[in-house]
């Protein structure tokens, strides 16, 4: 099938489509349950008769990754708004944070995504990732809410 975009034309949008995201990324930082890491097990302790419990043996060790998105604050003068990119209608405000394929994959495995800070504020994720792609520039679009 012939295509109205040449090979050399479909390159330049694409290095084009990328540098608008490098222009206008800013950094977010994605904060995932913490790790639970034990490091002993008493396996002879018997609870119950008079001796203490062992509470130190369990830490937790906080994870988070910094990473570059795009981000839109999408105000909304009523109580729901129709999002196109999800079709249907979501209430009260929205931030849509466009990422990266690496951002992405930390935001979806590993773990519950607790939150994702930026502009000193905290925000939860509200759908899952949107692929947005254009040409062959894959991008991946979250909608999040600010924390209460």
């Amino acid at each position: 099938m012939a295509s109205l975009i040449s090979d050399s034309e479909k390159a330049e949008l694409q290095t084009i489509f990328e540098d608008i995201f490098d222009t206008f990324k800013r950094e977010i930082t994605v904060h995932k349950e913490p790790k639970k890491v034990i490091s002993s097990i008493d396996v002879n302790h018997i609870f119950g008769y008079g001796e203490p419990s062992q509470e130190q043996n369990i830490t937790f060790v906080p994870r988070s990754k910094n990473f570059s998105a795009t981000i839109t604050y999408k105000m909304t003068a009523a109580d729901t708004a129709y999002i196109q990119d999800i079709n249907s209608y979501v209430p009260g405000d929205l931030v849509k944070i466009k990422v990266e394929e690496a951002a992405k994959d930390y935001i979806m495995s590993g773990g519950a995504t607790e939150y994702v800070e930026f502009d000193n504020k905290k925000f939860n994720l509200v759908t899952d990732d949107i692929e947005s792609n254009f040409l062959g520039v894959c991008f991946h679009i979250f909608f999040l809410r600010v924390a209460k």
